[in-house]
C-alpha cells in the first residue's frame, strides 16, 4: 500500500513558495500578506490557527492574526473584517470557523472581500468554482488533488466517492473531482447503503467528521482512500477511516496525521502566493 504522505510533499511545496516569495520582494517589492481572524477560545481552531501562523514565517509571508473574544458584537467583527478588506498590505483573509454561537457563518463569510477570500467561502468564489473558472480552489480539495497528481495517482475515468457534504470539503471536492472527469457520487453518514456505494469507487474521499465511519469492509480491493477527517481522543488523533487490516487491502491511503492537513495549509498559501500575485498584475 503506498502511503500519500501530505507532509513530505507540503514541506517541497514551502520551499517552491518561499523561492518564488523571493523572487517577488526582489522584482516586484511584493509580499504577500495573510490575515486571520480567530473568534472565541475553541482549543482546536487556536492549533489551526498557529499552524498557518507558523507556515506564513516560514516561507516569509507577511501575517496578521486578530483574536476576538466570543461575545463581539456583529458590528465590531463587521468593522474589524472591513478594515483587513481594506489593508493594501493584506492581499488572503480568512475567518477561522467555527464561528461561536450568535455568529452567524453566511453572514459573517459575506463581509469578507471575494478579492482577498483565500478559502473560496464567499458567494462569488463558490460560483466561479462552479461555472469551472476559480479564482482560487478551497484548500483542502485543492491540497487532495496535489496529493493524488503527485502520487501519479489517475483520477480520469475512475469512480469517486466523497463521503460528506460540507460547503468547505465535501462540495468542493465533488467538483473538483469532477473537474478532473471522475464519475462521483456524493454521500454522508445518513446515506442508505453506504457501505456498498463506497465499495464501488476506485477513490473514497472521507471527509464526514464522524471517527472510525468507514473501515476495511466499505473499501474494494486496490481503491484509494483520502481520510479527512481529524479527531482527537486522549491527546491522540483519528480519522474518519479505521485503519485495521488496510495495508494489504488498499492501494493507497492518506494517514492521520500527516496526510491531508499539512497540504490544506500548503494551498492555503499557494492560494494567498496567487492572491498576492494578481493583485501586483492588476496594478501594472
Amino acid at each position: 500500500m503506498k502511503i500519500l504522505n501530505g507532509k513530505l510533499l507540503s514541506e517541497k511545496i514551502f520551499k517552491d513558495i518561499f523561492n518564488e516569495v523571493q523572487d517577488l520582494k526582489k522584482n516586484y517589492n511584493l509580499i504577500p500578506g495573510l490575515a486571520v481572524c480567530l473568534v472565541g477560545d475553541n482549543p482546536a481552531s487556536e492549533v489551526y490557527v498557529r499552524n498557518k501562523i507558523k507556515a506564513c514565517e516560514r516561507v516569509g509571508f507577511y501575517s496578521v492574526l486578530k483574536k476576538f473574544p466570543s461575545d463581539i458584537s456583529k458590528e465590531n467583527l463587521k468593522k474589524e473584517i472591513l478594515m483587513l478588506n481594506a489593508d493594501k498590505n493584506i492581499h488572503g483573509l480568512l475567518v477561522q470557523l467555527p464561528l461561536p454561537k450568535g455568529l452567524y457563518e453566511k453572514e459573517v463569510l459575506s463581509w469578507l472581500d471575494p478579492l482577498k477570500d483565500v478559502d473560496a467561502l464567499t458567494l462569488e468564489n463558490k460560483a466561479l468554482l462552479w461555472q469551472g473558472a476559480p479564482r482560487v480552489v478551497p484548500c483542502t480539495p485543492k491540497g487532495i488533488i496535489s496529493l493524488l497528481k503527485h502520487y501519479e495517482i489517475s483520477i480520469k475515468g475512475k469512480t469517486a466517492v466523497v463521503v460528506g457534504r460540507s460547503q468547505i470539503v465535501g462540495l468542493p471536492m465533488f467538483q473538483q473531482l469532477l473537474s478532473h472527469q471522475a464519475t462521483v457520487t456524493v454521500c454522508h453518514s445518513q446515506t442508505k447503503n453506504l457501505s456498498e456505494v463506497c465499495r464501488s469507487a476506485d477513490i473514497v474521499v472521507a471527509c464526514a467528521g464522524v471517527k472510525g465511519l468507514l473501515s476495511k469492509r466499505d473499501f474494494k480491493k486496490g481503491a484509494v482512500v483520502v481520510d479527512v477527517g481529524i479527531h482527537r481522543v486522549d491527546k491522540k488523533l483519528y480519522g474518519d477511516v479505521d485503519t485495521e487490516g488496510l495495508k494489504e487491502h488498499l492501494s493507497a491511503l492518506s494517514l492521520v496525521p500527516g496526510g491531508v492537513g499539512p497540504m490544506t495549509i500548503a494551498s492555503l498559501l499557494e492560494n494567498c502566493l496567487e492572491i498576492a500575485k494578481l493583485s501586483c498584475w492588476n496594478k501594472r
